[in-house]
């Protein structure tokens, strides 16, 4: 199994391949951040979400991370309503 290309593949079969590399290591293996938004990703927002843009990585990373957390985090939500009352006052 690649790694390096992500497609389909679980965070349970990557960490089995990733312990498996070195099974005497008592600590978890290294992920990167790329890696990381993947799984974060695939388990946490619907299976067909995608950008109807064509962002670059990093702005596509961005979006990841916000819907993560407007689905999932009340305390990102209470600050995104101030925000955006404060972005409606300002005009």
């Amino acid at each position: 199994m690649a790694v390096d290309k992500l497609t389909d593949v679980s965070f349970i079969e990557w960490l089995k391949l990733e312990n498996s590399k070195d099974p005497d290591n008592i600590l978890p293996p290294e992920l990167d951040f790329e890696k990381a938004i993947y799984f974060l990703k695939n388990y946490l927002l619907e299976e067909d979400w995608y950008v109807n843009y064509p962002g670059s990585a990093k702005q596509i990373t961005t979006d990841i991370v916000y819907d993560i957390l407007k689905k999932y985090s009340k305390k990102f939500r209470k600050e995104l309503k101030i925000y955006e009352k404060e972005l409606r006052d300002a005009k």
